[in-house]
């Protein structure tokens, strides 16, 4: 294989990468627009676009693996996504964002579904292999959330009056339908790049997938984050990166599964992937339990996601 061929997939992966982010931003803007039109209030839009949304470019390229035949890229890509969400974005957000306190039950309606997804998602995936039963009972646990939540919320009107709604834009609905299709064909276009730089340099796909991919897909919380430490809203991107890594864990998963019939963990998920993730999600759950985050906090875990990413390079 050619260093100018492998040069190009790289580079078409990038560029592939960047409209899955970019047009899950579109989508998102425009989609909230739309949502306030028809009336859903501010808790509706948090639970089920921004929450989506932030998922999305993982979502789409599981699903784009999974319909092009390249199932292992899956679990790989979530295990890596929340490594990267816990260690490197929380580590981010605990180092810049300095000493913060909060009330434990900020996180009370995310804490315990995030510890149910991780160990749901450990123990469907433990024996190597993810089946249709086991994905069931993942997106079954999800929906039970969101039920939760919109009955927790009932006391709001989830529906606004006419006269509170914003009035409908057409353009809002072009950003939306735009931002959509750029995050498929990005979706696409990064499962072959994938596939190619794996298969030309003979390493595991869930290499790529647990490192490069995951990392990119989690851009949109990296971004929340870092507005968030701009704006001293930490409590914020703490509950963002609680519930992208439910959704990651229960949703991401659990669809492509459902679509393919089973699920295939690849070596490195099972071998290094679920070990970092699982001690990964214990820190992260003491954290929220300590009330606060300190600063050597972050740095602890932003030294654990370099020793994450120098031990993977024992699968190349």
């Amino acid at each position: 294989m050619s260093l100018i061929l492998l040069l190009q997939w790289v580079g078409i992966l990038m560029a592939a990468l960047y409209a899955l982010v970019k047009g899950s931003d579109i989508f998102h803007k425009g989609s909230i627009q739309i949502s306030r039109a028809l009336g859903m209030n501010s808790f509706m839009v948090g639970i089920l676009i921004v929450g989506i949304c932030t998922s999305l470019p993982l979502f789409t390229f599981s699903l784009a693996g999974v319909l092009q035949g390249s199932s292992t890229i899956v679990v790989a890509s979530v295990i890596g996504s929340n490594i990267t969400n816990i260690l490197l974005i929380f580590g981010i957000l605990a180092y810049f964002g300095g000493t913060v306190s909060w009330k434990l039950e900020e996180f009370w309606s995310r804490l315990p579904i995030f510890c149910i997804a991780i160990s749901l998602l450990v123990m469907t995936i433990i024996d190597g292999q993810l089946d249709r039963l086991e994905a069931l009972l993942l997106l079954i646990t999800f929906a039970a959330y969101i039920y939760y939540l919109v009955t927790e919320g009932k006391n709001d009107n989830l529906i606004e009056e006419k006269n509170d709604r914003e009035p409908f834009s057409y353009i809002s609905l072009i950003n939306a339908i735009f931002g959509i299709t750029a995050v498929i064909i990005g979706a696409k276009f990064s499962v072959d790049m994938v596939t190619n730089i794996a298969t030309g340099l003979e390493i595991p796909v869930g290499l790529i997938s647990i490192s490069a991919v995951a990392f990119g897909t989690s851009l949109p919380v990296l971004l929340i984050t870092l507005e968030a430490i701009r704006n001293k809203q930490i409590e914020m991107a703490v509950g963002v990166i609680l519930g992208a890594s439910v959704f990651n864990a229960l949703v991401v998963t659990s669809v492509p599964a459902i679509i393919s019939g089973s699920l295939a963990v690849d070596s490195v998920v099972m071998d290094l992937g679920l070990v970092v993730m699982i001690v990964a999600s214990v820190v992260l759950i003491a954290s929220c339990f300590d009330k606060q985050i300190k600063r050597w906090h972050g740095l602890v875990m932003l030294a654990f996601f370099v020793f994450f990413l120098l031990k993977l390079s024992i699968f190349i």
